[in-house]
């Protein structure tokens, strides 16, 4: 098999046409073969039943599952989900299939895997499938992972960057069930909010967890809090409607801490920059929310805490010893 990286294909050369586009969707179920027959998971690709195309498939402790692997130019919608969805019902009973998503999803998206009372999809992401070919996990402990946590909070994504930091504590001989859990809807978001949480010296621990949507943020914070995990912050990005004024009441009730930011993080955080600093920034690079970093990395810290008492009351808490 040849030997096919994830970065050769991150940017597209200026000549590059539809046939490009196809081989770069080929390249990645070839490099997601390599990984899975590193481990011995016995990879076959291109499986073809009856009217139908499967992208893959492989062994993990004795069960076989389905691939479906997606490298597009925007974020994976809801109709590929189901689509996935349809060749992994009509398979033996109890199968799960994996999608493999270099695109990322739509809020959408990750809301049809929740629809119905099971969830038989599980999510990967750009992120997840960098780390594991940066070797900072291996394909089968991401496997595992992500199959516990589905199983234990009926959550169809789950960031190997959180699981990572969950390790870490647990290296750390702390108990991941004390840290502060803060929720937030994207994986772009979560590195965002990490910039900014690590600029305060605070002395209790916290994972940043992201929820892919509103509904599984919600029935994620739902699922901590009922498990014991004490501490849970979800952040809210926007306008703040009755309804979802209701739902937010609701995780209040059972201990949730809620921050509702007026806008997005980025245009929120961008209040906290001088009108110099913005302008310094004009042409730089927003790939992959690298200006939400940016603006992180500069905010006014005293300003923002005094404009955001909510946010400013945990990170206080945080900061006791």
């Amino acid at each position: 098999m040849q030997n096919l990286k994830i970065d050769d294909w991150l940017i597209p050369p200026n000549a590059a046409n539809k046939l490009w586009f196809q081989d770069r969707g080929r390249a990645l179920e070839q490099i997601l073969c390599q990984m899975l027959l590193n481990e011995g998971m016995e990879p076959e690709i291109n499986i073809r039943p009856k009217g139908e195309e499967i992208d893959g498939s492989f062994f993990l402790d004795s069960r076989v599952f389905l691939i479906e692997a997606k490298w597009h130019s925007k974020p994976i919608v809801a109709s590929h989900i189901y689509a996935f969805r349809g060749k992994v019902d009509g398979k033996l009973i109890g199968t799960i299939g994996f999608f493999f998503s270099m695109s990322d999803y739509s809020s959408q998206a990750i809301d049809a895997v929740m629809r119905g009372k099971e969830i038989n999809i599980i999510l990967f992401s750009s992120d997840d499938i960098h780390l594991i070919d940066q070797k900072m996990i291996s394909m089968r402990k991401a496997l595992l992972a992500k199959l516990r946590f589905a199983t234990e909070y009926g959550q169809p994504f789950y960031s190997l960057r959180t699981h990572l930091a969950k390790v870490n504590l647990k290296n750390k001989g702390i108990d991941a069930t004390l840290a502060m859990n803060f929720i937030i809807e994207s994986e772009q978001d979560a590195r965002t909010l990490e910039c900014l949480l690590s600029r305060f010296h605070m002395h209790k621990q916290y994972t940043i967890i992201p929820s892919g949507s509103e509904k599984a943020t919600f029935a994620l914070s739902h699922n901590l809090i009922k498990s014991s995990h004490d501490n849970v912050t979800v952040i809210f990005q926007g306008v703040v409607d009755d309804k979802l004024k209701r739902k937010t009441n609701k995780l209040k009730a059972l201990g949730v801490h809620i921050i509702n930011l007026p806008q997005s993080l980025e245009n929120w955080l961008e209040n906290y920059l001088t009108v110099d600093e913005i302008n310094s920034l004009f042409f730089a690079s927003s790939h992959n929310g690298k200006m939400a970093r940016r603006f992180a990395q500069r905010a006014d810290l005293k300003k923002l805490l005094s404009d955001n008492p909510d946010l400013n009351e945990i990170i206080s808490e945080m900061s006791r010893k």
